[in-house]
């Protein structure tokens, strides 16, 4: 369980606030993170998260091609993709405003890994996947969490009849892992090896519109672009 104490994680978030924030979610949700983690992911850090990225992608596109035409005929989806935020191809994904939350003037951007609509209750599930080799508990990060207040906030999402936020963590087996040797204790995912599986180690979801969760990062959000 990750244990944190709201009055004090808010004293420090004032005490760190930044002088020049960034309008992006991606920005706000790393501002949290090192409120308590003082680790900040260098770029090849970056760069093997947005390949697994691929390779989470690739195993749900198997799932759902596992069903047969009938199956999919008789149980009838109603949950639409309605946008990826995945370093899937070359294409641009793409990124929504935010008006409401607006940092010197410019509203916040942001592009969620997936964005669901269920078209006839008019209700989204906004999913953030995460790779990590770290200790999970059980609520997942308070990093994890902003970054999807934030998407909750989309317009669009924000208009709906309702919305689940879901926080999904990722990693490699052992067998699809690199020791770094040399320059320390670093380790990295075998991109190359045939035994390597990506596997899904915890998913969470909330509702972001309880009072208490919109309450503490709404403000945590107010503190970050100097408006407290």
């Amino acid at each position: 369980l990750f244990r944190l104490n709201p009055d004090q994680f808010l004293k420090r978030a004032i005490a760190s606030r930044p002088s020049d924030p960034s309008a992006t979610a991606s920005a706000f949700s790393q501002w949290v993170f090192l409120l308590y983690n003082s680790h900040n992911g260098d770029e090849e850090d970056q760069k093997k998260g947005i390949e697994i990225e691929k390779s989470v992608w690739d195993r749900r596109v198997e799932a759902m091609l596992a069903n047969d035409n009938s199956f999919l005929q008789r149980t009838r989806p109603e949950w639409y993709l309605e946008h990826c935020g995945l370093h899937v191809d070359d294409a641009s994904v793409g990124y929504f405003e935010i008006p409401s939350l607006e940092i010197k003037g410019e509203p916040l951007r942001c592009s969620p890994d997936l964005l669901y609509l269920h078209m006839r209750k008019s209700e989204y599930i906004v999913v953030e996947m995460k790779y990590s080799r770290m200790e999970i508990p059980t609520n997942l990060w308070p990093n994890l969490w902003a970054q999807l207040w934030c998407y909750s906030q989309i317009p669009r999402v924000a208009r709906s009849n309702g919305v689940t936020v879901v926080g999904e963590v990722w990693r490699d087996t052992e067998s699809g892992i690199i020791h770094e040797q040399i320059f320390g204790p670093k380790i990295y995912p075998d991109l190359e090896s045939k035994k390597r599986q990506i596997t899904l180690q915890a998913s969470v979801r909330r509702d972001p519109r309880k009072p208490a969760y919109d309450r503490f990062f709404r403000r945590l959000f107010d503190i970050y672009r100097g408006q407290e």
